[in-house]
């Protein structure tokens, strides 16, 4: 893990001069290093959707699926639900519940912080 990334999630909010002096690293370094989080962050941004799928049943009782999907946004996993899903013989119906917000996964957090400074609202 960058240690810009660490200081940013284990301490307060603080600027680059904080940063650089706490880091032992230059301003322009801390800086660059920010870009380059921001940066990769804003290409990995994803949605991810849970998708009930409840199909017609064939030989004995009803059928139900329960899919996972990731886009690049809200309209690409709606996209994929109503022209490729929904439309499959034997679909009856379907539900698609959006995972907006990811803070951690497997103790890993997979979000920045708030515009606002503010560290996310996970409790235990």
């Amino acid at each position: 893990m960058s240690p810009v990334l660490k200081l940013i999630l284990e301490s307060e909010r603080l600027d680059i001069d904080q940063m650089a002096q706490v880091l032992d690293l230059s301003e322009a370094e801390v800086a660059a290093e920010m870009e380059r989080l921001q940066a990769e962050h804003t290409q990995e941004e994803k949605v991810r959707a849970v998708i009930e799928v409840r199909i017609s049943p064939e030989r004995s009782g009803g059928f139900h699926l329960l899919l996972f999907a990731t886009g690049k946004g809200l309209h690409e996993v709606a996209t994929f639900v109503s022209e490729r899903l929904a439309s499959v013989q034997g679909v009856l119906s379907t539900a698609t519940h959006f995972m907006l917000r990811i803070y951690k996964e497997q103790w890993h957090f997979l979000l920045s912080l708030a515009e606002n400074g503010d560290k996310p609202a996970v409790s235990p």
